[in-house]
């Protein structure tokens, strides 16, 4: 599922939010109206931190001044989740406003197993500010399918979850909201590759070489040979073999700052620049090694199929030498500055001087 639909998701789900339903079915219709209780209440600005189990999955995630980063699973711990996916959590989880049903008989959970609760399918901790702590739990779906069984643990009272409310929750779970720069990409799926040196100024047209996926194979555009569109060429498979795994992405990513407040990337080699006319990005950058694009089929929220362009700028070699400085490029309002694994940077890189063709 892209990201984009994923994003469509969590809006539903907000919307959503308001349709849980609290059965206490000894009031009547206009007490209904007057009385709509909470699942339960708290303010965004109050969530410091937010645990995710849905059956065998499990999740958490801590804020630290404006920055939300992984705990666990321990392997993500300090990366931050997938901004364009994760933004709309903290309003999810404040607590949905709730409607009466006078059909059911229950009021309060005098058996837990009936509904599930005994061992719940999703367990949500969320942790707030001056060491307070709410927990939730939703059990099995109603015989409709349209609902799960929910108790906030603490109180008595049995509420109805409007199922897809509780799918997004879990889905936390399920399908962490990693970053699009973390992610491993399908080899399959990618459509094609660019590679752009800085240091280079050839005599004819731009640094860059791109590599395009078609039906007998993979061809290659030199761009450095034309001021037009260069012609297609054959790859050598024999150098361009070993170079395809390589482009689900770098091993090794590391975080060096999760959150640049000022947006000034010059520390780590990687300087703005003024976009030429026409161009339709947000920012342009210079670095001092260059830059690594790949695109990829995508479907946004309204069905349409485009090619999501993933770019990612390359910065100065880490003092180590073990990796680069690198930029993903975003709309998004902030980006981590990350480390990408140096062989895989020298090595695509590296196709600009011995090009595979």
């Amino acid at each position: 599922m892209s990201l984009k639909i994923t994003i469509g998701l969590v809006i539903v789900a907000a919307a959503a939010a308001a349709a849980i339903f609290y059965f206490e079915p000894f009031r009547t219709e206009e007490e209904q109206v007057d009385k709509s209780p909470w699942f339960y209440q708290v303010a965004q600005e109050d969530i410091r931190g937010i645990e995710v189990s849905h059956l065998d999955k499990h999740v958490k995630f801590v804020k630290t001044g404006k920055t939300w980063t992984f705990v666990e699973p321990e392997s993500l711990a300090g990366l931050p989740p997938a901004w364009e996916i994760f933004q709309g959590t903290e309003l999810i989880l404040s607590g949905p406003r709730t409607q009466r049903d006078l059909t059911i008989a229950a009021a309060t959970i005098d058996d837990p197993t009936q509904y599930g609760l005994d061992d719940p399918r999703t367990i949500v901790d969320v942790e707030l500010t001056a060491n307070r702590n709410l927990r939730f739990k939703l059990g099995d779906p109603t015989t409709s399918g349209d609902y799960y069984y929910g108790e906030v643990v603490g109180f008595p009272q049995l509420y109805l979850v409007v199922k897809i409310w509780g799918d997004v929750v879990a889905r936390l779970a399920n399908e962490p909201p990693l970053p699009a720069w973390y992610v491993k990409r399908d080899i399959d799926e990618i459509v094609s590759v660019s590679i752009f040196r800085e240091d280079l100024e050839p005599e004819e047209g731009n640094a860059i070489l791109e590599f395009l996926r078609e039906d007998d194979g993979w061809v290659a555009r030199d761009w450095r040979t034309s001021e037009t569109v260069p012609e297609r060429q054959p790859v050598d498979a024999e150098k361009w073999d070993p170079i395809i795994p390589l482009l689900s992405g770098s091993p090794n990513v590391r975080i060096e700052n999760v959150r640049v407040e000022d947006e000034d990337y010059s520390r780590w080699g990687i300087d703005e620049e003024t976009c030429p006319e026409g161009s339709r990005q947000r920012r342009c950058w210079s670095g001092a090694v260059g830059a690594i694009e790949l695109r990829i089929p995508a479907v946004s929220v309204g069905g349409s199929a485009y090619l999501e362009h993933i770019s990612t700028v390359i910065g100065d070699k880490t003092p180590d030498g073990t990796g680069y400085y690198a930029l993903w490029e975003t709309d998004q309002f902030f980006s981590p500055t990350i480390i990408l694994d140096a062989e895989w940077v020298e090595t695509l890189m590296g196709l600009l001087d011995d090009p595979p063709y």
